[in-house]
């Protein structure tokens, strides 16, 4: 009897925890940002950083898992007002 009251204290106390970590975010999803060149797709996602400039740079495998033998850029630049920019 002992151990069915602790479960229940158990499960009520992790009921009242939830609201707690159901916080609001200050982050929203902008759909579209980084559209790549056609015939590209963003391969395995290595990191993102941000320059001085608000600019977001997004390290990742050449469109895939992995860059070997591969032509296409590991990292892509989104500038900050115009999207994502064209190296030469």
């Amino acid at each position: 009897m002992c151990i069915a009251y602790r479960l229940i204290a158990a499960v009520l106390a992790a009921m009242a925890a939830i609201p707690v970590l159901a916080q609001q975010t200050p982050y929203r999803v902008e759909e579209g940002w980084g559209k790549l060149p056609d015939g590209r797709k963003w391969g395995n996602t290595s990191g993102v950083d941000l320059d001085r400039n608000g600019n977001i740079w997004v390290f990742e495998r050449c469109g895939g898992t992995h860059c070997v033998g591969s032509t296409a850029e590991p990292a892509q630049v989104c500038e900050r007002h115009r999207g994502l920019a064209q190296r030469q």
